[in-house]
């Protein structure tokens, strides 16, 4: 994990080396240590790095095996399932990409789940859902600035 970050900080290789040498130094230390505690955060950022190059079936794998691992908190759980709604998203995945969000655990997570929740169905064309989503997000206790901006999208969605 430690010679990952070093490859990910080498400013003598290019962005598309450090990459590439740092996946294989990640998929190196999950092989070595799949059971060790800094591993849900290596399969993150090996998922993140995936969908940065756009390797949706490997990124969604990677991100599945964060939610099957024993050791991830329930923080990092909600983590994989964002990035694989966003995946999912891409792909134009709808009932997936909905399904996955809808599994967000936590009050914390409620404001994220109504606004991907709203993105998703205006993708769709379903704008009565997504306005929906975003009158629960304003009746919220959440931040006020995702409030303010879930008030400004529904107006303009009127």
């Amino acid at each position: 994990f430690n010679q990952a970050q070093k490859i990910f900080r080498d400013e003598q290789l290019s962005e598309t080396e450090r990459q590439i040498r740092g996946i294989e130094s990640l998929q190196i230390f999950l092989e070595q240590s799949s059971q060790h505690f800094l591993s849900v955060v290596a399969l993150m950022q090996l998922g993140d790095l995936f969908v940065q190059q756009k390797k949706w079936d490997d990124a969604e794998n990677t991100f599945s095996k964060v939610l099957a691992h024993h050791q991830a908190a329930d923080y990092m759980k909600n983590l994989a399932r964002v990035s694989l709604a966003t995946i999912y998203e891409n792909q134009k995945q709808w009932d997936k990409a909905i399904k996955i969000t809808e599994t967000l655990e936590e009050p914390l997570w409620n404001a994220i789940r109504w606004k991907s929740l709203a993105r998703i169905a205006l993708a769709k064309g379903d704008v009565e859902t997504a306005k929906i989503n975003l009158q629960q997000l304003i009746k919220s206790s959440e931040p006020p600035v995702l409030q303010q901006n879930a008030s400004l999208l529904l107006m303009q969605l009127k």
